[in-house]
């Protein structure tokens, strides 16, 4: 399990090796959506991302997408309260190499205030905040002693983890650690691992899959294939499962402008998922003047009460513990 465990650590990690035979990647974009460069060029009203008719103003992808569990599950199952019954929003972030720390701010923001971050008009509070992101990732991976809770019941210490994924790159551990410093280069599983444990929050990580067409519809025409969002790892659940999850999506940066299938098979860009959708209808006014409201309730409020859940869990593991 933990062999399969830490190739699932490093493939969550976003670094194609292929782009990099000499250390980390970086973007090459790396300051292009920078708020200092977009004021620069007087930029200021561009996007901080590529344009696409498939995105608002506000960064938020058009439509839901569904989501369901990876393959390992059915060997490995994890028992979290964090199902993918429910569709979800997704949400773009710069892509200049800080995307993961971007992606985990939004997905911060939204689990502890339920309010979604101002973009694109706050980006310099959120780079500030991306960048205190990295810094406390490093700063956990350098605590080579420390045990972190990876998923389920396995955990290993930082050291062994950072010497794994520098190995990929013919670095040392302290190379690898210096090197993720640096602005602009992309984190990946260890860093979410090392947030996981210093937020003590879970977080969940996607990869686009192709869900393959139903039955005609009713024009008698075969249905197109969809994107769909596979589950690839729920790093530091059940352990922290008592706080709201953070949920992204590790995926191919041309996304949502390419065709399902066409995706890279190794995510170069992460984005923020938010899987909040069950939709409900209440009424509003009074007799002769009621109006029909939507509106949305997140899949946690859904779900039995977290402090329940863990506490049944302890529960059961009592029982088993003692033969019972």
């Amino acid at each position: 399990m933990m062999k399969k465990l830490l190739h699932l650590i490093l493939a969550a990690a976003a670094l194609p090796i292929a782009f990099s035979r000499n250390g980390l990647p970086r973007s090459s974009q790396q300051h292009a959506f920078s708020p200092s460069s977009r004021r620069r060029n007087n930029n200021v009203d561009q996007l901080p991302w590529n344009p696409s008719a498939l995105i608002d103003e506000k960064g938020f992808l058009k439509g839901l997408f569904r989501r369901k569990k990876g393959d390992w599950e059915e060997e490995f199952p994890m028992r979290t309260v964090y199902h993918t019954n429910h569709p979800c929003q997704i949400r773009q972030v710069p892509g200049d190499g800080n995307c993961l720390f971007h992606s985990l701010s939004l997905c911060l923001q939204h689990a502890v205030n339920g309010t979604h971050w101002d973009m694109p008009n706050r980006l310099d509070e959120l780079y500030e905040h991306s960048r205190s992101l990295r810094a406390k990732a490093v700063a956990c991976l350098r605590q080579n002693k420390r045990k972190l809770f990876l998923q389920g019941k396995e955990s290993m210490r930082a050291i062994e983890l950072v010497t794994s994924a520098a190995q990929q790159y013919d670095l040392t551990p302290e190379e690898y650690c210096a090197t993720m410093e640096e602005d602009c280069v992309w984190g990946g599983g260890p860093e979410i691992v090392a947030l996981s444990n210093i937020l003590q929050r879970p977080i969940h990580v996607y990869e686009l899959a192709m869900e393959s067409p139903g039955a005609e519809d009713a024009t008698d025409q075969p249905k197109k294939p969809t994107f769909i969002l596979k589950r690839m790892a729920c790093f530091g659940s059940p352990r922290f499962d008592g706080k709201r999850a953070l949920h992204i999506l590790s995926a191919d940066s041309r996304f949502p402008d390419i065709q399902p299938g066409e995706q890279m098979v190794a995510g170069n860009h992460f984005l923020s998922v938010f899987p909040d959708i069950k939709r409900r209808k209440r009424i509003r006014g009074g007799a002769g003047n009621a109006e029909e409201e939507e509106y949305l309730i997140f899949e946690e409020e859904l779900e039995r009460p977290l402090l329940t859940s863990r506490l049944l869990w302890w529960w059961e593991d009592l029982l088993q513990s003692i033969g019972i």
